[in-house]
């Protein structure tokens, strides 16, 4: 845990965050200048211990010489233990009041109790674009080094969807390493679906620049066993084309990490995506539970998933989520207008 509670002769209510992600260190800078009210405290319960700049694990993957610039301790998020304190431990249950976590934590025991809470787990995705599993700074570099050596020893890459991370990765390693031959496939017919065109024409026009093979429109068939770093075979696609390959780097897919939530509430989670429904107000889309909020990667909005749009869920929390306010004072907010929207970005 980073900080410890003090003693306090008077109950501390917590305004509880579940994950320690961009959505709870923005709140968080936030309530610096627009604090809670006396007697409130923010609890983050996050399992790692430093918070993962995930934006560079692509280049970091390819170049070395900054993984430790990409881990950025919580031990400066709170001023005082009075005002908020970080818990490193994984929360496995919610109830109305209560959060239950994996391992007893100093000051707390294994549950926290809460006034609010707000969920912002996020997803997981493939390494090295997120590191889910790494706890430590050090489990964290170690993967991100073993990225490059893979990615060194490599001679024909191929990268299995074309995301932003995707994108990126055959960016850095067709930039960083010339002579290797890189190939990136994706299932859609353009890039980055969610924006406008141009951004596909100039990921593509990029790519291109590099000398980066692009399949588009088509799928990788990998085999069961998958494919073994340094060992050359050939890989099909459901069109029927082939590829050499001796180092595969799945991009593909996003988990939703809301199955802690879904202990409390099984219907707010849409069983189509398994995303948190939300109300305007990023209010849980449950009536029973008018204290618990949700924001980020994790939730099922009009939006676009971005730091961005983190930013301004957090701007949104902060702003409905004082204690102090009455639910008829809460504000409603058009989440189409929050960050980037799917339609706004066209």
């Amino acid at each position: 845990m980073t900080g410890s509670p003090s003693a306090d002769p008077a109950p501390v209510k917590n305004v509880v965050f579940i994950g320690g992600s961009f959505v709870a260190i923005s709140a968080v800078m936030k309530m610096r200048t627009a604090p809670l009210p006396p007697g409130y405290r923010i609890v983050v319960v996050e399992p790692h211990n430093h918070a993962h700049y995930m934006f560079g694990f692509p280049r970091a993957a390819v170049i070395s010489g900054f993984e430790r610039e990409l881990f950025v301790p919580y031990d400066n998020l709170f001023a005082t233990p009075e005002t908020g304190v970080v818990v490193h431990a994984k929360a496995i249950s919610i109830t109305r009041t209560e959060v239950k976590l994996d391992r007893a934590v100093e000051g707390f025991g294994d549950s926290i109790t809460f006034d609010y809470m707000v969920y912002c787990t996020g997803a997981r995705h493939p390494s090295p674009g997120n590191l889910n599993d790494s706890h430590t700074k050090a489990e964290g570099i170690a993967v991100l080094k073993s990225y490059q050596m893979r990615i060194a020893n490599a001679k024909k890459i191929v990268i299995a969807g074309a995301g932003a991370v995707g994108l990126e990765l055959a960016a850095e390693i067709k930039e960083h390493y010339p002579e290797k031959t890189v190939t990136i496939v994706h299932s859609r017919d353009r890039y980055m679906m969610g924006y406008k065109m141009g951004i596909h024409s100039k990921s593509y026009g990029i790519l291109k620049e590099l000398g980066v093979h692009q399949i588009l429109g088509d799928r990788l068939i990998i085999p069961d066993s998958g494919v073994e770093d340094g060992v050359l075979c050939t890989l099909r696609t459901k069109l029927g084309k082939e590829i050499e390959c001796d180092l595969l780097i799945p991009c593909t897919g996003m988990t939703p990490n809301s199955d802690v939530l879904a202990t409390l509430s099984p219907a707010v989670i849409n069983p189509a995506n398994n995303l948190v429904r939300i109300k305007q107000t990023l209010q849980i889309d449950d009536d029973a539970y008018p204290n618990i909020f949700a924001g980020g990667d994790v939730v099922d909005s009009a939006d676009i998933k971005t730091g961005l749009s983190a930013f301004w869920h957090a701007d949104t929390i902060v702003q409905v989520n004082k204690p102090f306010m009455k639910p008829s004072m809460w504000l409603v907010f058009d989440l189409t207008r929050i960050g980037l929207s799917r339609t706004s970005s066209r």
